[in-house]
């Protein structure tokens, strides 16, 4: 009886081996899970604009922060920081721009990239292109079991995306740059207008950590107007 057993093995352990792959799911069933747990796209469908406030604190400095956003692609965030003054930057669905303590700037490049995608109103449940290709493979992040999926982002870099095995939410982001590594944690979902956000945003990188902690969501109070150019930064497009 043992050796057949014995001789069953490897037929036992081909089969165990199939299965777990066949566990293992694809990058598109981790998003979709991922929007079904945040409420659905019809649920942020219902929605034409949130306003974002909170705290932030990264190293010895310490303020507030207001994010806007409006549909279809509108963003605004404002940034006051005690020591430093206030940060603006934006996009108001043609430009990026921002105003720091030296001066107002139009953004280009993968700057202004950045803050166009953080303008799109269903940038954050939309799935990007290049990562249908994602590896996935089983992680631990921050202490609770998850999914990794790895591909490279458009941008150019490796991205890696975590996605929590008990809740399907994302859990964060860590990518790698030639300064060191770059993480991203999502955490303390909380529901607003029947959407789940993240409240508790953590960036890790080289030179130190961020913690921004939202304290409230308002939705459908902003109109067009409330992304409108600054007068700074229009005066740079008439120059």
């Amino acid at each position: 009886m043992m050796r057949a057993l014995l001789r069953s093995l490897p037929l036992v352990l081909v089969v165990a081996a199939t299965a777990a792959a066949q566990a293992t799911p694809s990058f598109t069933q981790l998003h979709d899970r991922f929007v079904a747990a945040v409420g659905g796209r019809a649920a942020l469908d219902a929605h034409t604009s949130l306003t974002m406030k909170g705290t932030i604190t990264l190293e010895s400095l310490s303020g507030t922060v207001e994010i806007l956003r409006g549909r279809p692609a509108l963003f605004r965030q404002r940034t006051v920081l005690n020591g430093l003054g206030e940060i603006q930057q934006g996009y108001d669905g043609t430009r990026g721009w921002t105003i720091q303590p030296s001066g107002p700037a139009l953004l280009e490049g993968d700057l202004e990239a950045g803050v166009r995608r953080q303008a799109d109103w269903f940038g954050d449940i939309t799935a990007p292109v290049e990562a249908t290709s994602a590896v996935v493979e089983p992680a631990t992040f921050e202490g609770e079991r998850a999914w990794k999926a790895t591909y490279v982002s458009a941008e150019g870099p490796e991205l890696s995306v975590f996605f929590s095995v008990a809740s399907g939410l994302k859990l964060g982001y860590s990518t790698t740059t030639p300064v060191g590594e770059s993480m991203s944690i999502l955490g303390e979902y909380k529901a607003f207008g029947g959407v789940l956000f993240p409240t508790r945003l953590t960036n890790r990188v080289p030179q130190g950590q961020v913690f921004i902690t939202i304290t409230d969501i308002v939705l459908d109070t902003l109109a067009p107007s409330d992304f409108a150019l600054p007068p700074a930064v229009r005066a740079l497009i008439k120059l």
